[in-house]
């Protein structure tokens, strides 16, 4: 008995090692395969002119009661901030969407939506003391279309974006409605404001200079809305440039088409 148990107890310890290394070896393919639709690619018509008009294409929105907006949730025990500044927050969920059915998913896919909710529950509801906070429903790429260097994975994520960057224009309407659309500093600004929103939670109440500057010189791997996928802001006590990493990008008869592996270098001030 006791030499069954032993034989067992092997066996197990050789399936968990030949797991690990199948998944070291071969894991990027296995996700491939797991994710990445086999399916032809479907264009994704442009929504209504006035589509983020309707507060039903928005999953947090300024109209919506605290208990119907998932970004207004808190934990138990919370501490409200008492007479918060006023500001708004435009948020923008990461994929909620893995199936290998479609590129895009559709607006109405339940579960997608779903996942979305529980996203900002976790993500956008540090935000609370926000005035207002809009996050939009869009149709977007599945997760497989991050995984692989099929053109229609691109075509996925660009669709995506149309939705993301119109829906932003609607809340740029309220705010900023003077902004050039086409000026890239619009979205710049916005960025830029995301990242000293990281920075300045990462100092909790030490808002001394140096610990502000502490905290700029130490963020890993911060992906913010604005920018594509892949690029990162990285930086520290002896490099101070955020990006260090671009996408070739080039211009095919109507639109601009991501093309090659993102390029990185390091850059030291």
């Amino acid at each position: 008995m006791v030499r069954k148990f032993l034989y067992t107890i092997v066996f197990l310890v050789v399936l968990a090692i030949g797991a690990a290394l199948a998944l070291r070896v071969w894991g990027g393919r296995l996700e491939q395969i797991a994710f990445v639709p086999t399916t032809a690619y479907e264009e994704q018509g442009a929504l209504a002119g006035n589509a983020y008009a309707d507060t039903s294409m928005w999953l947090s929105h300024p109209r919506f009661t605290a208990t119907s907006d998932p970004s207004r949730w808190q934990p138990d025990g919370a501490t409200k901030i008492e007479n918060p500044p006023r500001f708004a927050v435009f948020f923008v969920h990461p994929t909620s969407y893995l199936e290998r059915t479609h590129w895009n998913a559709p607006l109405d896919d339940r579960q997608s939506k779903s996942r979305a909710r529980t996203f900002l529950r976790g993500l956008a509801s540090a935000f609370d003391p926000a005035t207002e906070i809009w996050a939009p429903r869009y149709r977007q790429a599945t997760f497989g279309a991050f995984l692989t260097d099929d053109p229609a994975g691109t075509r996925a994520i660009d669709a995506a974006y149309r939705d993301v960057a119109q829906a932003f224009d609607e809340f740029l309407a309220k705010y900023f409605p003077e902004g050039n659309r086409i000026d890239a500093f619009v979205m710049y600004g916005y960025t830029v404001t995301q990242t000293l929103v990281h920075v300045l939670k990462a100092c909790g109440d030490n808002l001394t200079r140096e610990n502000v500057m502490k905290q700029a010189a130490s963020i890993k791997d911060l992906e913010l809305g604005g920018m594509l996928p892949g690029i990162k802001i990285n930086t520290s006590a002896t490099d101070f440039a955020p990006i260090s990493a671009v996408q070739l990008v080039r211009f095919k008869g109507e639109a601009w088409d991501r093309f090659g592996n993102i390029i990185e270098a390091d850059v030291t001030n």
